[in-house]
């Protein structure tokens, strides 16, 4: 099956990725974030963690699942119970100085 990476499906079936050696499928995507012009200076620490934000494919794909297991309107009890069954990832994507 042709997929993009990351997908929800890497995460439910043992999937493989092929090898691509003449780069027909492209480099892969990446996350970006938009907001207005003066938003890391007027919220610095929340801008220092979008700018660090960063999940593996495996943590995403895992993550993905199991929103599409609790279903359409679950969205934030599956990702609780993601970050439940991952602990310590808060504090990974969001570190607070202590």
């Amino acid at each position: 099956v042709t997929l993009w990476s990351p997908h929800w499906a890497y995460g439910k079936y043992d999937l493989r990725k092929l090898k691509d050696p003449e780069g027909a499928w492209g480099k892969g995507e990446q996350i970006h974030t938009v907001a207005k012009k003066d938003f890391g200076q007027e919220f610095p620490e929340l801008s220092g963690w979008l700018k660090n934000f960063k999940l593996t494919e495996e943590q995403l794909a895992s993550l993905e699942v199991e929103i599409q297991k609790g279903g359409a309107g679950n969205e934030k009890e599956s990702a609780r119970r993601w970050m439940d069954a991952h602990p310590g990832i808060e504090d990974e994507l969001a570190p607070v100085a202590g």
